[in-house]
């Protein structure tokens, strides 16, 4: 806007334009303080005071742009304010005739400012996106508020036109729409004119942040309009609801004594059904509910009924009757909500909170033990605490000189929160009770958990549907099996708090009776654990009771799977439980017990559809006329209709070829094949429509499609073919991961992790990932929900059949050693590397090299040091010490390279864990002076024997042999004084055989002390044994900062073996130790013990034992803002459904330095229970057992036999499907497949990779 107005209007104008300003500034600051009632009455005398104009008055063109732009911006801001006054009630806004008008006038005001900017004669691109948004949410409080009108209309027996009234329904719909999306659509422009100029990144992130709350918005709105078209759908079940409400008497509860006033409460319910009476209500019914359980026999607990509700209708209702009280509002006592935390301090809004947090808390009380605050409140109280962050900035943004803009900033300019903050004030009514999302569809891939006829067959009586109390379906006779609800499913991992919440009998009839119900409602009850309490006690104090979520699924689990074996034993087709219903065979192609249709041609074969038909063609079509000449024949007749002979005993039995060390790759597709949904998933062609061909992270399709041909080939071709080449999968796979091209042997656990790495990529339906962020964990919140939350958040970028049946969740702690500030995270996984568990102590085996200097010439000694594997090197020099009677101080502990014969590392550090030292490295240790004893002077000395056969040319002539020593001296010895002393060290190798020394004499001619270069290069420094300088003479006073290495040439030593002289002395003397006890008794149990056996849950609590962070793995800890060698701890959170486990057998620790472990890990065939090893939730609420029992079985395996890198793969699997695993297993090493004769074959210390498949298939 032009800073010069009255430069272009006359005086009088000016005047008047400047008083509408004035006028828009003071609603401002009122809008900014929240009082939007004097805010509204600013912006209208603007308006009043606006200038006349007339547009065809070319002359003041600019004026009048000025003036159109001042009063769109006060008609704008009219409806924002009058928005914000009706949603939050500040002014007592009750009456919903008043609501109406309300939103009528924001309705017109919006209409009025767009109708006045298509007007403006200025050329303007788009117009306010925020106006169409206001406009569209008033209208969508018209169509909801028409609703509840209407709703309360058929509630009291009030006759209206239907037809009118769902005609202008509809048109408020579409007309809130179509704001919403022309907001979206001007959004999106807007952003793609950012991107293109290339604008600041603070524009371009409130852009994406308004089109992202906008897009919000839209989705909100068909969601109300999607609960709006239910609610019109149950108007004549409303009416019913209304006729039998006097029958609503519940014949049984807690107390058997509130019968007659609970009715008379719900009669008060149904007759005024406004959210004051409904909150009201319902907490009378939790405050009696409450009351008589603290005087309930704790023996009449056992069995009471407790109802489960969707999560999200439960905080839909809790928000629009105001159940919990609001942070950032609060009632008055007229029971408006008002915003009295505007303008409050930090630590007021802080004892503000509490307070809310004691009130919401008693009403937590009311409900079942266990209850948690709906999640909208956290977000709230969040929220509360920002704002007031906020004001204290701008306050001091205020104070340091920025006061005075504060006040002329436009609320246009003020409110980018508009899009979100207008959807969180606004409460819509829930609409009907939906609990779909609970329950285990009919038609899932259940496997092994198909639900009885009760649950297919029989629709939800009229009394689920009409109300609360207790029904027929639910009386306490227990007569159970035939209801809906006790035979209702649930979905798998239900967590109380995030997915659904549990209400008493009473609460939930009252909500049934008010809103209806369209799915089946699902009654758990109580299960007491201590008989003893339950039989004698009469308070609930100490009672361990529970809600088991689950308990019906094992039952009706076993009685399915008894009766399927039962068929399967006498041969007979599998059918549906429902006596009358159709016979169901296997399909031919896929293997489901669905074949409906069949072949016509042969009359023998058949599918589930005709996809199915499609895919088994080409494996078919030769058979097909074999069967159809047998048919005409008479061999075969169509009442003799089975899949039994196109699935017999050798499908699927069938080899791979080895294309060149591809027995890795042919292992990892035998097991793959046997997993049995998804393998049907492939071979009925489903797959098909998941393919993500734009997904970078995938391969397009390609390995997807050639693992669908390989199984293709090993299923439906297992008739036709004995061998299947898998030339085209293993293309595909080292096209994507070179690291599997080539015919080198590779590890078949890594293939197995890329394979469904792979396959879930190029099966991902989630077209464009949203970038999500896994957040550390609020451990204020229970481990439950944010669990829960945590793999929500996963799915939104992954969503898969290979994601859904492969990946589960660990949970990782790490605690700072620093300020011990704990850090929780959850991270998806598809597999288990468990390390395989070594004996409980490490035991190491050092050299010790005493001082020869005060103990005389001595044979190096071998010790073994036995320590826990969390000790230090303090600790095992403290040992050593103790062992071999040597000082402490005087140990100094190095690695030494045998190859090289030289010092390759020294342990300074004490507090170095001896877990980090490698396996089968060669630990001496000296008996010195300490390295830090600047008065001595500390050097290496290595052995060299010369070769006189060759020329000395850099030291080609000579070969390092012996064990390399460390000795310290005083700085003032002579080098014929260090001569003398070296030389008291090796005299002990010094010797032809046992009987004969060589003198010293003897060995100063055959012996050089050279000095060498600290990597072992020989220099021209030559140390003569009757010199009687000082080192610090030759090399100067810095000799004693740094270690000095002397070369020890023997020039005269013969190889073990050789025949040589009486002086000389063969290599092997230098290689010469003795042993001490401790070592003789080690090496005697090695000798006399074998590998000993560990089982798989010896494996599975090792892997959650808590270790230290190494130097490359440091963890970031936002407590003390440093990186820390935390202390981690992992834990199984969420097992799915088929659980692969990796047995770390290979430790690779360098070029020369792999090895393989042998022990044999005992693993069951049938029923690997895991319920210790993955807590879930419950430890943290004990009213409901929300696990799902975690019971495996095996059904593949992958061996290796041999050592690392030349070994050989293998896998033994067994099919199974809905009636179970078969009893048989196959052998497949590459083309051949054989039958397993003995079972106990398959556990030994060749057992690679596990394929385990959850008992409870949910």
């Amino acid at each position: 806007m032009p800073t010069n107005l009255a430069a272009a209007v006359p005086k009088s104008a000016a005047a008047l334009l400047s008083s509408s300003l004035k006028r828009k500034e003071d609603g401002n600051r009122f809008f900014a303080k929240k009082r939007y009632t004097a805010a509204v009455a600013c912006y209208r005398s603007g308006l009043e005071d606006l200038p006349p104009y007339d547009k065809n008055n070319k002359a003041a063109v600019v004026a009048v742009d000025d003036i159109i732009n001042l009063e769109v911006g006060l008609r704008s801001n009219i409806a924002l304010a009058i928005l914000k006054l009706t949603e939050t009630a500040s002014a007592g806004v009750e009456d919903e005739t008043q609501k109406r008008e309300h939103y009528l006038q924001v309705e017109q005001e919006c209409s009025i400012a767009l109708q006045l900017e298509e007007d403006l004669l200025v050329s303007k691109k788009n117009p306010n996106p925020k106006l169409f948004h206001r406009r569209g949410m008033a209208r969508q409080r018209l169509a909801e508020q028409l609703q509840l009108q209407h709703n309360q209309q058929i509630g009291n027996d009030v006759d209206n036109d239907g037809e009118a009234f769902n005609r202008r329904l509809d048109e408020l719909w579409r007309l809130a729409e179509e704001d919403f999306s022309r907001s979206v659509q001007i959004l999106q422009e807007e952003q793609q004119q950012l991107q293109q100029q290339q604008r600041n990144s603070k524009d371009n992130a409130m852009s994406k942040k308004q089109l992202g709350d906008a897009c919000e918005a839209l989705e909100n709105l068909h969601v109300a309009k999607k609960k709006s078209r239910m609610i019109f759908r149950r108007e004549q079940q409303q009416q019913q609801l209304q006729q039998q409400s006097s029958s609503f008497v519940p014949q049984q509860t807690l107390s058997n004594g509130h019968t007659t006033e609970e009715q008379s409460t719900i009669e008060d319910a149904v007759a005024a059904p406004s959210p004051q009476v409904q909150k009201k209500v319902f907490l009378q019914l939790l405050s009696r509910y409450s009351s008589t359980l603290n005087t309930t026999p704790a023996a009449a607990l056992s069995g009471e009924a407790y109802f489960l509700i969707n999560m999200e209708w439960w905080q839909s209702w809790c928000c629009y009757v105001g159940l919990f009280s609001m942070y950032t509002t609060s009632e008055d006592k007229g029971g408006n909500n008002n915003n009295n935390n505007v303008g409050m301090s930090q630590p007021a809004i802080e004892r503000h909170c509490k307070q809310i947090d004691t009130s919401n808390g008693q009403i937590l009380q009311l409900l079942p033990r266990g209850a948690t605050l709906p999640p909208y409140l956290e977000q709230d109280r969040n929220e509360a605490l920002r704002l007031v962050n906020k004001e204290e900035e701008e306050k001091k943004k205020s104070s340091s000189g920025g006061g005075d803009s504060s006040s002329s900033t436009s609320s246009e300019d003020s409110d980018d929160d508009e899009f979100t903050t207008l959807n969180k004030t606004f409460r819509p009514p829930p609409g009907v009770i939906d609990n779909s999302s609970l329950i285990l569809p009919p038609n899932n891939e259940g496997w092994c958990c198909t639900i009885e006829s009760s649950h297919n067959e029989q629709q939800p009586s009229s009394k689920t549907n009409q109300g609360g109390g207790r029904n027929n379906d639910d009386d306490d006779d227990g007569q159970e099996t035939s209801s809906p609800s006790s035979s209702v499913l649930l979905r798998s991992h239900l967590v109380r708090g995030y997915h659904f919440e549990l209400l008493p009998r009473e609460a939930y009839g009252a909500l049934r009776t008010w809103y209806g119900e369209i799915s089946p409602h699902i009654v758990r009850r109580v299960v007491v654990m201590n008989d003893d309490v339950a039989a004698g006690s009469t308070t609930t104090n100490n009672i361990s009771q529970c809600v088991e979520l689950y308990s019906d699924h094992w039952d009706i689990f076993s009685r399915r799977t008894n009766q399927m074996m039962k068929q399967r034993s006498s041969g007979s087709s599998i059918s549906s439980s429902s006596s009358g219903s159709k016979t169901a065979f296997k399909c031919s192609a896929c293997g489901s017990p669905t074949g409906k249709s069949v072949c016509r041609k042969c009359g023998v074969a058949r599918y589930c559809d005709r996809e199915c038909q499609v895919n088994h063609w080409p494996y078919h079509k030769k058979l097909c006329s074999k069967l159809n000449k047998q048919r005409d024949q008479g061999g075969i007749g169509l009442e003799t209709k089975s899949s039994s002979h196109v699935l017999d005993s050798a499908w699927g039995r069938v080899g791979l070829n080895n294309l060149g060390n591809t027995c890795f790759l042919n292992s990892a597709v035998h097991c793959m094949m046997h997993v049995a949904p998804l393998t049907r998933y492939f071979l009925s062609g489903r797959y098909s429509a998941d393919i993500n061909n734009h997904n970078i992270l995938g391969t397009g399709g390609k390995v997807a499609n050639a693992y669908s041909a390989v199984l293709k080939d090993l299923w439906m071709g297992s008739h036709q073919y004995q061998n299947v080449s898998p030339t085209a999968l293993k293309r595909a796979i080292e096209l994507f991961a070179p690291q599997f091209s080539g015919a080198s042997q590779q590890d078949s656990a890594e293939l197995i992790t890329y394979l469904l790495d792979a396959l879930h990529e190029d099966l991902n339906r989630v077209k464009n990932p949203p970038y999500v962020e896994m957040p550390d964990v609020d451990l204020r919140r229970k481990l439950s929900i944010s669990g829960a939350e945590a793999w929500q958040l996963s799915c939104l970028r992954n969503d898969s059949f290979v994601y859904d049946n492969f990946y589960g969740l660990y949970k990782s702690k790490c605690v700072c050693p620093l300020c011990n500030k704990v850090t929780v995270k959850f991270d998806p996984f598809n597999h288990i590397t468990l390390e395989i568990p070594q004996q409980p102590l490490r035991h190491i085996a050092v050299l010790l090299i005493r001082d020869c200097v005060e103990t005389g010439p001595e044979l190096p000694t071998k010790y073994c040091v036995s320590l826990p594997h969390t000790s230090t090197v303090n600790n095992l020099k403290e040992r050593l010490s103790e062992l071999s009677g040597t000082p402490l101080a005087r140990l100094n502990l190095c690695v030494v390279n045998v190859d090289e014969h030289r010092c390759k590392q020294i342990y300074e550090n004490n507090t170095h864990l001896i877990s980090e030292i490698p396996q089968r490295t060669m630990m001496v240790a000296y008996e010195t002076h300490s390295l830090d004893d600047k008065t001595q002077i500390h050097c290496f000395v290595t052995h060299y024997a010369i070769d006189s056969n060759l020329v000395d040319v850099g030291g080609m002539n000579r070969r390092p042999i012996g064990i390399p020593i460390l000795l310290s001296f005083d700085a003032s010895l002579s080098c014929a004084q260090i001569f003398d002393r070296i030389l008291t060290y090796v005299i002990s190798f010094a010797h032809v055989d046992s009987s004969r020394s060589i003198s010293k004499e003897a060995m100063k001619s055959n012996l050089r002390l050279r000095v060498e270069s600290h990597d072992g290069l020989p220099t021209e420094h030559i140390i003569s044994p009757d010199a009687t300088e000082a080192l610090p003479a030759i090399f100067g006073n810095g000799c004693t900062d740094a270690f000095i290495f002397f070369a020890l040439e023997w020039v005269d030593v013969v190889n073990w073996g050789s025949s040589g002289s009486s002086t000389q002395i063969h290599w092997a003397n230098f290689n010469s130790t003795k042993s001490h006890p401790s070592y003789v008794e080690h090496e005697k149990k090695l000798s006399s013990s074998n590998p000993t056996s560990v089982s798989l849950y010896e494996c599975f609590e090792s892997f959650t034992q808590p270790e230290r962070l190494d130097d490359e793995n440091m963890l970031y800890c936002s407590g003390c803002k440093k990186h820390v060698q935390a202390m981690k701890t992992v834990t199984l959170w969420r097992i799915p459904k088929i659980l692969v486990v990796h047995l770390k057998r290979f430790e690779y620790r360098g070029t020369f330095n792999r090895s393989k472990i042998g022990v044999l890990v005992d693993f069951p065939l049938d029923g690997l229970d895991l319920d210790s090893n993955c807590p879930q939730s419950a430890s943290e609420d004990d009213f409901v057992d929300d696990r799902v029992p975690l019971m495996y079985d095996l059904f593949g395996v992958v061996n290796h036999y041999g050592r690392m890198g030349y070994g050989h793969y293998t896998a033994h699997a067994r099919r199974w499907d809905e009636t179970g695993l078969e009893t048989t297993w196959a052998e497949f090493d590459d083309e051949n497949v054989t039958d397993v004769a003995n079972t106990d074959s398959i556990v030994s210390p060749a057992a690679y990779v596990l394929f385990y498949k959850r008992r409870l298939f949910l």
